[in-house]
């Protein structure tokens, strides 16, 4: 009779647990986006991944090295809105030598992105 509590217990436990062995992705919190989301550098197309893409770039300019700041800074060296809120949110990431210039760039082009984008990009 001692035994039927902890195996109820065991069972309660590998219920919960359950739902998380079934989707292995779900225990990576860095990994939600949708492939079809997914790119390296983001547009201002008011699509449905928006928000997500500009979100990992985001956390990309946050988590690299100086190497990939550099290599994303020549990638967006234009003057298209889009290519320049990337150089800010790069710029933002950096050392606190950049951010006059990631306030700039945010200053003069935010009001060109989907409105819906404006709040993250604040």
């Amino acid at each position: 009779m001692k035994t039927l509590p902890l195996l109820a217990s065991l069972l309660a436990i590998s219920l919960l647990a359950g739902c998380q062995a079934l989707n292995p992705s779900a225990n990576d919190p860095f990994d939600m986006a949708s492939s079809d989301c997914l790119s390296d550098v983001p547009d201002l197309q008011d699509t449905a991944c928006l928000l997500e893409s500009w979100v990992d770039f985001g956390l990309a300019a946050q988590r690299a090295d100086d190497a990939w700041r550099e290599r994303t800074l020549e990638r967006v060296e234009g003057e298209l809105a889009s290519e320049r809120l990337a150089r800010a949110v790069v710029y933002s990431w950096d050392d606190s030598s950049h951010w006059d210039d990631a306030a700039e760039l945010f200053k003069a082009d935010l009001a060109l992105a989907p409105s819906r984008l404006q709040p993250l990009l604040r």
